[in-house]
């Protein structure tokens, strides 16, 4: 006597629902991944920005926890940290979202803790071209940004006076040079930085 066997259609349910299981669970597996690999670059970034070196992974993720109080709005979309030392703001750092020329461009931006003065800028991602407006994450060109104020001394809530131009038509302490053949990607950049300095502004305005 002959085993029964499945109809076709049974089998083809089976094998359907297990590969669905397999691909759902690596989906989730991956992204949790990803999430946390998200995480931990940022979590970079930050300690990068505040001069702390040489912390694990782990540690970095611990170090941002205890000493970086992140503020979101109601959405729960973050506005910035406040990196307490000693008990004291050592800086603030705002995050920064952007267009470049081929896509978004991300990064964070850490200023003074009375909102005058730039400390330093990191950018996170981007789609920009190397070699050319991907020089926009390069060391050399955001040490410009270092120590400089962005607006006119005196003025404290006065307008953003800063921005980047042109490759080689900065005149004055208020223009820094964008990159070399990059000029949309500069534009952008200017654009986003720009952005995230009047939320510093607007943050000084409010500020006690």
């Amino acid at each position: 006597m002959s085993e029964p066997r499945l109809p076709p259609f049974v089998v083809v349910g089976i094998v359907v629902v297990v590969c669905g299981s397999l691909l759902l669970g690596a989906h989730l597996g991956l992204a949790a991944r990803i999430e946390r690999n998200v995480k931990l670059e940022q979590a970079r970034i930050l300690v990068d920005l505040v001069g702390v070196r040489g912390l694990s992974d782990a540690e970095t993720l611990v170090f941002v926890a205890d000493n970086l109080r992140e503020e979101k709005d109601a959405s729960g979309r973050v506005l910035r940290w406040v990196y307490l030392r000693e008990s004291a703001v050592g800086a603030v750092l705002y995050p920064m979202e952007g267009k470049g020329l081929w896509g978004p461009i991300h990064g964070v931006l850490s200023v003074s803790p009375d909102l005058e003065t730039i400390l330093g800028i990191r950018v996170s991602r981007h789609e920009e071209t190397p070699g050319l407006g991907a020089e926009i994450e390069a060391g050399w060109f955001l040490k410009r940004f270092e120590g400089v104020r962005f607006t006119h001394h005196g003025e404290g809530c006065g307008p953003v006076v800063l921005h980047v131009v042109k490759a080689g038509k900065a005149r004055d302490e208020w223009e820094i040079d964008g990159i070399s053949g990059a000029t949309e990607t500069t534009r952008g950049f200017d654009r986003m930085l720009t952005e995230t300095l009047e939320r510093v502004q607007r943050d000084k305005e409010v500020a006690p």
